[in-house]
């Protein structure tokens, strides 16, 4: 019998699955709704930017998203390094000096995740993951 989680995970791959192979074959996706007229595309000149982000902030996302796979799979030395070239690579966002703080929970460092979870928690206080770790961090 399958956990909850796997179940979640098993279910979201079928369905990435349907819509990709949907997708491969011109369709568009049944969601209910009636397709949408193409538009046109614009021309060349008219859209500036070719990327949505400047590469070396491509590079922190990427280097995120790397974190929180190996975070998810208890790799937490190693997404700790991804975390801090995140954090490097974009020093105006708190996402990877966050992270930081949480893998470091995780790995048991409490005093470092508690430093790095109160300097995230000051600079941006409306965020409610700092908020968070830091009650885990006080429940330890």
């Amino acid at each position: 019998m399958l956990s909850a989680s796997r179940l979640r995970r098993a279910t979201c791959a079928a369905l990435l699955c349907a819509l990709a192979l949907a997708l491969a074959k011109g369709q568009q996706p049944s969601n209910h709704s009636p397709p949408r007229p193409h538009k046109p595309s614009r021309p060349a000149a008219a859209s500036a930017p070719a990327e949505a982000h400047p590469p070396i902030y491509a590079d922190a996302i990427r280097e995120n998203d790397i974190g929180m796979a190996l975070m998810e799979r208890h790799e937490f030395s190693e997404a700790l390094a991804s975390f801090q070239r995140a954090c490097i690579l974009n020093p105006q966002s708190d996402t990877g000096c966050l992270n930081i703080g949480i893998a470091l929970l995780n790995m048991g460092r409490y005093d470092d995740a508690a430093t790095i979870l109160k300097k995230s928690a000051e600079r941006d206080p409306v965020n409610p993951r700092a908020w968070f770790n830091l009650g885990l961090l006080e429940r330890e």
